[in-house]
């Protein structure tokens, strides 16, 4: 055998066994290390993001429901060292409200080389009603604002957000629209959220107890709203002549707010022998329009001319309050 073909010959062995060796290395499963596994809020997606080191690359990530149904997938790259699963793809702040169990597996070459089973209690969130702010208006008392303090119990990211709607509010059960900027409450993390509202209450049904309730992620809280009753007292009367009857043209009137919110003048009805008349009454001073809580008003009603003959029967009304006179 020629010194050439000796040296074509070892030359051959000696890339085969260069090929084996490369060929068993990357075969070999890399060693990997997870340093952590938790959920967390990644780009307003709840997220499990895993931080690990491998002695090779790439390897990928699965997120899957114990019945093998592959929820997200990811690849990781020389040099990263942390990834994240999405827990619901496609869907931007999304509350998990159930308890679940998912498994985390690790590939490399379509081999598995880690795997772990991950238990998720949910979002609970713990709500208080810190305040409501009332705006009386002329047919009702809206809702305006409604304060919220809202503390994570639960494992994962609590959304507050309208879109998808995870917070809805209600009067006396009746869902109402309301709008908030989309807060992100980490797990054992309390906020204050602020929610403007549309819901409103009839200004003819204040003199009854209602219903206020927010619910967020299947937690409902609720707040009494306590009826309008503030204190009515006579204060005098003023009478006139009409075709030589003697009529009651103007009552006056204190009105003590103890209510929590304030009160709008035009709620005030008068009643005339059982019809109402409210639309026809004016007051005086005519600048009033509010009457703030805790402040006490003198007001005179002046009632439409030759309505209220003398014996008349006169009812003031406000809220669940009523002043009966004899004109």
């Amino acid at each position: 055998m020629g010194v050439m073909k000796k040296v074509l010959i070892g030359l051959g062995i000696t890339i085969a066994v260069i090929v084996v060796i490369g060929l068993y290395q990357v075969s070999v499963p890399p060693k990997i290390e997870v340093k952590s596994v938790t959920v967390v809020d990644h780009n307003d997606y709840p997220a499990i993001k895993v931080v690990f080191e491998t002695e090779k690359y790439p390897v990928k990530f699965y997120l899957m429901t114990p019945e093998g149904e592959k929820i997200y997938s990811t690849s990781a790259s020389e040099p990263e060292k942390v990834v994240y699963l999405y827990l619901t793809p496609m869907k931007p702040y999304t509350n998990i409200v159930e308890e679940g169990k998912y498994i985390v597996k690790v590939l490399y070459l379509d081999k598995e080389i880690w795997e772990k089973e991950i238990d998720i209690k949910g979002v609970k969130p713990s709500i208080e009603i810190v305040d409501v702010e009332g705006k009386p208006e002329l047919l009702q008392l809206t809702l305006k604002s409604i304060i919220i303090k809202v503390k994570n119990l639960g494992d994962v990211p609590l959304y507050v957000t309208n879109i998808p709607e995870n917070i809805k509010i209600y009067v006396d059960g009746e869902k109402a629209p309301c709008t908030v900027e989309t807060t992100t409450i980490l797990p054992n993390e309390s906020k204050e959220v602020e929610i403007e509202s549309l819901a409103f209450i009839k200004f003819d049904e204040l003199g009854k107890d209602h219903s206020l309730e927010v619910e967020i992620a299947n937690k409902r809280v609720e707040y009494k709203i306590p009826k309008l009753e503030p204190e009515l007292e006579l204060l005098e009367r003023e009478y006139g002549e009409f075709l030589g009857t003697s009529y009651l043209d103007n009552v006056t009137i204190s009105i003590t707010n103890d209510w929590i919110f304030p009160i709008y003048v035009k709620w005030i009805r008068v009643f005339i022998n059982g019809e109402e008349y409210s639309a026809l009454v004016s007051t005086i001073p005519g600048e009033i329009e509010e009457i703030g809580t805790g402040e006490t008003v003198r007001l005179t009603l002046k009632l439409p001319p030759a309505t209220a003959r003398r014996g008349s029967k006169v009812e003031i009304v406000l809220g669940a309050s009523k002043l009966e006179l004899r004109a």
